[in-house]
């Protein structure tokens, strides 16, 4: 039985280990080297338990994960080592000891996956019991799902739903963050990608080859924000400061805007003119010069009108308008004397939060913004509520983006979904693995560049699976 177990488990890692080799070659790497034999006898004599035949094998092809390229795998968890897995036994057992849990904790209980918030999958090694089933254990209740009813059933259940999640046509090189992805936008004339993560680093790409033409790790910390020109000659990061760069010669030429001291911006856009940013900073909407880094203009914003972390959306064919989306309602800007004054001023009767997107239609008629239960579309002119999108609780969307074309919308969150502009209907979705962070459309509305908490990027086509 046991050279059955390890046949089946060495197959499931062979073709696991072969497809990411083709597809996802960074992924492949985070995977760790074989345990020893003395680590898994270590292992067996800490938790005085003997391991199953098929987690054993499993060990001894890879002895858990590093970095995050792998985070999502298995079902948002990440493989644990060895001693990743004696620690955490050592310490619940201690927990259930000191506190009486017997029902909390089983000293057969062996943890395989880590989600990194105190919950596990187990598999029970109970010798009494009639399989070596895994199961979802939480660390604020008893019990938890059944997942499979062996290792090697949860291994190849793991190993195929990681497949269906990441088997899209993707760059792997453009794979590129270790840590979150916080923004990313695409060039429009669809030839640069551009992401900021990791909190302080911004990554310029080829979109066709997905190769890294620049890695901008030297730029100051706290980096929330990536904006291409309207041109895509040059682009634009900000967080705690304002930087714009040639997108020929990033590393050579870049313009660092003189903000003040306490400078901090939770949104930027670039006018349609191509030589104009806005920013907002703290209470207020700041117009700098792209070129000069002269600060053009600034309009005080009143907490009555403007709380709350923002954001700010420019329209991409109406030459000077923008709107603002806070937790106080919308807020209409007009730049067309080139001073900011505020247009129009509503509550739309939406419960904004923290991260709430906003995005322009293309032709600029209408607005669509996030909220916690719903997407909702707007009229421009007046703000007047034209639909509400319902959305899952569990969505959690914080993003928003209006296709080129017009024909559709995308939200992030815990999946990413396409809606119809027309219809006002979902007409499909993709499960990154990973909470998305950040998405963007092509020029051509054909495709989709995602990232996620995990510091993964894709490229998805949504209309191929419609």
């Amino acid at each position: 039985m046991a050279s059955d177990f390890s046949k089946d488990v060495d197959e499931i890692w062979d073709d696991f280990e072969a497809w990411l080799g083709r597809k996802h070659p960074r992924q492949l790497a985070s995977l760790n080297p074989p345990a020893s034999e003395d680590q898994l006898l270590r292992l067996e004599a800490e938790l005085s338990i003997s391991l199953a035949p098929d987690l054993r094998r499993s060990l001894l092809r890879h002895d858990g994960v590093t970095g995050a390229a792998l985070r999502s795998f298995p079902s948002g968890q990440f493989l644990m080592s060895v001693d990743e897995i004696i620690s955490v036994v050592q310490m619940h057992r201690e927990i259930a000891a000191e506190n009486d849990f017997d029902d909390w904790w089983s000293d057969f209980f062996v943890p395989i996956a880590n989600a990194g918030n105190g919950d596990h999958h187990c598999i029970d090694l109970n010798p009494a019991a009639s399989d070596r089933r895994v199961f979802e254990w939480y660390h604020d209740d008893i019990g938890g799902p059944t997942l499979a009813s062996s290792y090697t059933g949860w291994l190849r259940q793991s190993v195929d739903s990681y497949l269906q999640t990441w088997d899209l046509p993707a760059l792997d090189p453009f794979a590129g963050h270790t840590d979150i992805v916080e923004d990313l936008d695409w060039s429009r004339d669809s030839r640069h990608i551009l992401t900021v993560g990791d909190h302080c680093a911004a990554r310029l790409w080829d979109a066709g080859s997905g190769q890294a033409m620049a890695d901008l790790d030297d730029v100051p910390s706290r980096t929330f924000i990536a904006r291409f020109s309207p041109d895509g000659q040059r682009f634009a990061v900000a967080g705690s400061y304002l930087r714009v760069f040639e997108t020929a010669t990033p590393q050579l030429s870049s313009v660092a805007l003189p903000t003040a001291t306490h400078w901090y911006s939770t949104s930027i856009g670039w006018l349609p003119d191509g030589e104009r940013i806005v920013a907002l900073v703290n209470q207020a909407l700041e117009v700098w010069d792209a070129t000069t880094g002269k600060l053009l203009a600034t309009l005080s914003l009143s907490q009555e009108v403007l709380s709350g972390t923002s954001t700010l959306a420019v329209s991409p064919s109406d030459e000077g308008r923008a709107a603002i989306l806070s937790s106080s309602g919308m807020i209409l800007i007009n730049f067309d004397r080139g001073t900011p004054r505020v247009e129009h001023a509503g509550r739309p009767g939406a419960q904004y939060r923290y991260g709430s997107a906003l995005d322009w239609s293309p032709d600029s008629e209408l607005l669509a913004a996030s909220t916690k239960e719903s997407l909702q579309i707007f009229d421009s002119r007046n703000l007047r509520t034209i639909a509400t999108l319902p959305l899952p609780e569990s969505a959690d969307n914080r993003l928003v983006q209006w296709s080129p074309d017009g024909r559709h919308l995308a939200t992030g969150g815990d999946r990413c979904r396409i809606w119809s502009a027309t219809s006002q209907e979902q007409t499909t979705e993709l499960q990154s693995g990973s909470f998305i962070t950040a998405l963007t459309w092509a020029p051509d509305s054909e495709w989709l560049a995602i990232g996620d908490s995990s510091g993964a990027l894709k490229l998805w086509a949504p209309n191929d699976a419609t």
